[in-house]
């Protein structure tokens, strides 16, 4: 570069732009923002309730309702419909608002150069062109180029993934430059400058001074094109909004199928189209379960809340059920199976006095390397209390008087005290610099090699004693350039680091293989170090289960995915190809739960099935992310994966319980109008049902304690129905005792006991028999016997004070008087009881039947 190129870019540095090339600038609409989803307001958080197909049902049934001017029972489904929508809404608002806390500070200002003076702004109003000036500890608050550097290192893991930093220098631009307009100009055009002489948003300064060009803002970033392609994936939805979705589906053609027919029957046996009209509406009212909407929100915050309480963050409730149908976890090696803190496991000195002396001397206390290093330094003094000085009293002792950074070209830290020169850096790098014979340095990265395959990262050292201070300024300037003679460098030996893996995560890999999920691990990490890692954890891996970065790089998605579900590791990668590793399974019908923390990684989380993020994680990472891990440990995946399949399996027995009251309630309905008869019970008795006696046992089971061993079985398929076949045949079963039983005593009853007493009988009927039931509801897989009543008991206080609801409106008044109820006698409750007892008998017998005889006997088959 020409002296009068590096002038020019030096007077543009001391006045950086003008007021008048801002005010230009905010004219053409730069802004340094990085667009991202607004914060919700408390209407939408509201709002967002009533997405829900059985929600849209409800509100249909207590608008007709409303329409007859029946609005007891327009204020009762209503009520229902509120009530889901307030607890969605605390749960939901409460989630978020976690999220909030978790948001790291952020710098909001810089300190820029305009119109030759100094002044700090706010990070949203810089513009391509200012010129930045940056600080230790600064965060960089745009992409640019570096004009000046001094020992400049930014930490860009939260961008690229990679932990070790990058060290930074001053760009020379290779075409000469003769004003403050063309130096402008050029620095927005150019693609000459490397990484290590660029800047990116947020990123962050560990050490060092630097002043930069700013080349783009806000969604022009490489932050900014990230977050595009975070927007450019379209949200799934997920297997629970499926189900829910087709289940709402069917029960809205089934209802409307019923109501049709039976208002077109009595219209054809000569009834009022009046009367027709409010006896489909009641047959409709009592065909929707207006339980189920409340127990689903109910199931699902308690869910997250439980998740919680195993360490893990859920941001939105529908994201708790997913989990129990996760196939896949695609997680980092560091931090997720390991500790993510490097620790000293093994030395090799060939001068142990001058390694540990080096070990302290050489260490700039920037990487997590030399963090470690300083901890091995000190325990290694304390353990020889007395033969070695103190890492903090060798440092006043050595005083530095020159450095040569680390920087991925050099790839050694070199430091100048006085006469010695001390080396810390790669192995291989470092030992030709030694005086070692050619075998000797073969044999070294012989051991380079056998450590790299057991995990370790591994560095060299090496010392050098000049003549004199000025001998030694000669060489490390020789040294900074390449050429210092190998003959004088003295070889100190190897120091081998290990990410120690966490305690419980090969247990945790174990539960995971039982359960039928299977992980896959993606590290930018060396190929022999994740195996070194993975061995240890029992998870054997051979060749053809990797794939490196470079080989994804030539693979067509085609290729990919053919592959990519016998792949156990993805080495060397780059975050920006886990989207495509995501893809590929999500191609194979796998449902995927892809963890990450970085900016690159956002992408493949906002596209997998759950996105999974550690607590100190990118903000856009965390926005994109479905679940926040609070402890980074794989065990806590899995903990959260359990806790899914728990809430899929307590929704089941919701679903079996209430739909079994509800199509009881239809049969009964229908049985009345086709047998000529007075509807055996009317809307309203129905409502107090559905949401008052049934409400508490529905919320008991939303807190039944999971079952046992739920992480030995499969993954609950995606494609499966939530009701089942086995659901099918119980729900059919209960509804066709339940209701025929009862139709028949209401035939019985009412030529004898008139209406109003029939009514009551029938009421109770339906009422005590779901509350005696209820129990072979909790426990779908086996008899009921073989579970302790008492497992759950808020469902034992729920059946107790429901059957208080029950005898309640029957004996007093106003709930009396309001259902047109009638005192029923000791032989009405006799009948009631018999009935409750064959309806349970039957059902314990039917579930005898088919999971010992029937499912036993297709097993062995």
């Amino acid at each position: 570069m020409s002296r009068s190129a590096q002038a020019q870019i030096d007077n543009f540095v001391s006045q950086g732009l003008s007021s008048q090339e801002v005010v230009r600038a905010y004219e053409r609409g730069e802004k340094n923002i990085i667009a991202s989803k607004p914060i919700p307001s408390d209407i939408v958080f509201f709002l967002a309730q009533f997405k829900s197909p059985l929600i849209l049902v409800l509100l249909t049934a207590s608008l007709v309702t409303a329409l007859i001017g029946d609005f007891s029972d327009t204020v009762v489904i209503f009520g229902a419909v509120l009530l889901n929508t307030l607890l969605g809404f605390y749960q939901e608002r409460k989630a978020f608002k976690s999220m909030q806390a978790l948001k790291d500070v952020v710098a909001h200002h810089a300190w820029v150069m305009r119109d030759g003076k100094k002044i700090q702004i706010d990070t949203h109003e810089i513009v391509v062109g200012d010129v930045v000036l940056i600080a230790e500890g600064d965060t960089i608050p745009a992409d640019g180029v570096f004009v000046e550097s001094s020992e400049l290192v930014i930490n860009e893991a939260v961008l690229t993934g990679e932990s070790v930093p990058v060290t930074k220098v001053a760009y020379k631009p290779s075409v000469p430059l003769r004003s403050n307009k063309e130096v402008l100009s050029y620095f927005e055009t150019t693609q000459e400058p490397s990484r290590e002489e660029r800047a990116y948003l947020g990123t962050v300064a560990l050490t060092g001074l630097g002043t930069l060009v700013v080349t783009a803002v806000g969604m022009d970033t490489e932050m900014g094109h990230i977050a595009v392609s975070i927007d450019e994936q379209t949200q799934k939805k997920t297997p629970l909004e499926k189900r829910i979705e087709k289940l709402a589906e069917l029960l809205t053609v089934a209802i409307v199928i019923l109501a049709l027919f039976i208002f077109a029957f009595g219209l054809f046996t000569g009834k009022s189209f009046t009367e027709m009209f409010v006896i489909s509406v009641a047959l409709a009212v009592s065909a929707i379960p207006e339980g189920l909407v409340v127990a689903l929100t109910a199931i699902l915050a308690i869910g997250m809340h439980r998740i919680l309480k195993r360490k893990a963050l859920v941001r939105n409730l529908v994201a708790t059920e997913t989990l129990g149908t996760v196939t896949r976890v695609c997680v980092d090696k560091t931090g997720t199976l390991t500790k993510g803190k490097l620790v000293v496991a093994e030395v090799a000195f060939t001068d142990t006095r001058l390694a540990y002396i080096t070990s302290v001397v050489a260490n700039e206390l920037r990487d997590p390397l030399e963090f470690a290093r300083w901890k091995w330094a000190t325990e290694y003094a304390r353990q020889h209390s007395g033969k070695f000085s103190t890492p903090t009293d060798l440092q006043k002792k050595y005083s530095i008087d020159d450095r040569i950074p680390f920087s991925s070209e050099r790839r050694f830290l070199a430091v100048r005290s006085g006469a010695e020169i001390f080396i810390v850096g790669a192995p291989e790098t470092v030992v030709e610099y030694s005086s070692l014979a050619k075998k000797s340095q073969d044999r070294v990265l012989k051991d380079v090699h056998l450590w790299a395959q057991q995990g370790k990262r591994v560095v060299g050292m090496a010392h050098r004693k000049c003549v004199s201070v000025a001998v030694a300024k000669k060489d490390f300037a020789a040294l900074a350039k390449g050429t210092s003679p190998r003959s004088k460098v003295k070889w100190l030996g190897l120091m081998g680091y290990t990410d120690p893996v966490r305690t419980g995560v090969k247990a945790a890999l174990e539960k995971a293989e039982k359960a039928g999920i299977k992980v896959t691990v993606i590290t930018g990490d060396y190929r022999e170090t994740a195996v070194a890692v993975m061995n240890e954890l029992g998870m054997n891996v051979d060749d053809s289960q990797i794939i490196e970065g470079h080989e994804l790089e030539k693979m067509s998605d085609f290729q990919l995915e053919s592959v990519v579900q016998e792949v156990l590791l993805f080495a060397r990668t780059k975050p920006s190809q886990k989207l495509r590793i995501v893809k590929a399974l999500q191609a194979k019908g796998e449902v995927v739960a892809m963890m990450g923390d970085g900016v690159n990684d956002a992408p493949a989380i906002a596209a997998a099935e759950i996105g999974l993020v550690v607590g100190d994680a990118s903000d856009i990472a965390r926005e994109s992310a479905d679940i926040v891990l609070l402890d980074s440990n794989f065990a806590t995946i899995l903990a959260a994966v359990e806790e899914g399949r728990g809430i899929f399996a307590n929704l089941r027995k919701i679903i079996l319980f209430l739909l079994s009251d509800t199509f009881s309630e239809v049969i009964l309905i229908m049985g009345s109008l086709l047998l000529g008869l007075p509807l055996a019970i009317t809307a309203a008795q129905i409502l107090w049902i559905n949401i008052v006696n049934d409400v508490f046992p529905n919320l008991a089971l939303t807190m039944d304690p999971k079952q046992e061993h739920l992480l030995e079985q499969p993954p609950i398929d995606q494609k499966e129905e939530v009701v089942n076949g086995e659901l099918k045949i119980l729900i059919i079963l209960i509804s066709l005792i339940t209701g025929l039983s009862t139709l028949a005593i209401f035939s019985w009853s009412y030529p004898r006991y008139g209406i109003e007493l029939a009514r009551t009988l029938s009421f109770a009927i339906l009422a005590i028999d779901s509350l005696v039931y209820v129990f072979s509801c909790r426990t779908v897989t086996v008899n009921v016997w073989k579970e302790s009543v008492f497992a759950n008991k808020w469902l034992v206080m729920a059946v107790l004070f429901s059957g208080l609801a029950t005898i309640i409106p029957i004996y007093f008044d106003p709930f009396k008087s309001f259902f047109n109820f009638q005192p029923l006698e000791i032989i009405h409750w006799i009948i009631v009881a018999v009935i409750s007892v064959v309806v349970m008998t039957t059902i314990e017998i039917t579930k005898y039947v088919y999971f010992n005889v029937l499912v036993s006997k297709q097993t062995k088959m």
